[in-house]
């Protein structure tokens, strides 16, 4: 193999990575407008149903508990997708630099690929989620 041959490979494969890197954020950004639409949704149909309640004072039995649970899943919606938007934002910004930096990049050595951070978001947003359901079907109890 001769030096043109390699100088024309090396060159496909730049395009080759700098095709996939841009498939990538893309693809974050999709995951930027699906993330709004699920944390929309999910807040707006919790919300709703505890407006539905509310109107219904008889099956309230504890309305500082109901109020708490509404509280709670405001802020999670608010929170989590402040997070989200965060998060995603975040790596676009770093593929992008990564796409930037592909051109000086010394192809005779491997590439240099950072490892993604690690979060708990998502979990931590779960599990107030499931705390404060249980906060609103404990105000539908009367103890």
């Amino acid at each position: 193999m001769n030096s043109e041959d390699l100088k024309k490979e090396v060159k496909e494969a730049k395009k080759f990575l700098l095709t996939l890197n841009a498939q990538s954020l893309q693809g974050l950004i999709f995951e930027r407008y699906r993330s709004l639409t699920i944390i929309s949704s999910i807040s707006f149909a919790l919300v709703g149903i505890f407006i539905a309640f509310s109107f219904e004072k008889q099956f309230i039995k504890n309305i500082i508990l109901a109020y708490l649970s509404f509280g709670l899943l405001i802020l999670i919606a608010l929170f989590s997708l402040g997070c989200y938007l965060y998060l995603i934002r975040d790596d676009i910004k770093d593929i992008s630099k990564q796409i930037k930096e592909l051109p000086d990049e010394d192809w005779n050595e491997p590439l240099k690929i950072e490892k993604p951070k690690k979060d708990y978001w998502p979990e931590i947003f779960y599990v107030f989620l499931i705390i404060s359901i249980i906060l609103f079907v404990l105000s539908l109890v009367d103890f």
